[in-house]
């Protein structure tokens, strides 16, 4: 299995952890782990934007768009979040 499949399946099941820094910008953002979740359901892009780090656009539970920035080092670390209802 790939690493961008093992990031969007723990994505779409919660099975993933927040850096401090994601979860600051998710306060600012209005952003919440169902939103990470929904977004990688909703996936319309993902980009791999440095080897185990890939960027995934979605849309949240309010249906706005959603970029989630994701790592893979043995488990999935959500990196940032951008996007939202800021």
């Amino acid at each position: 299995m790939s690493k961008e499949k093992v990031v969007l399946d723990a994505l779409i099941s919660g099975d993933f952890r927040i850096t401090a820094h994601a979860y600051d910008q998710m306060l600012v953002r209005g952003v919440q782990k169902p939103d990470i979740m929904v977004a990688a359901r909703t996936c319309v892009d993902s980009v791999e934007q440095e080897p185990d780090k890939f960027e995934v656009l979605g849309y949240d539970g309010y249906g706005e768009e959603l970029s989630v920035i994701a790592a893979y080092d043995g488990c999935v670390l959500v990196v940032t979040v951008f996007g939202g209802r800021e």
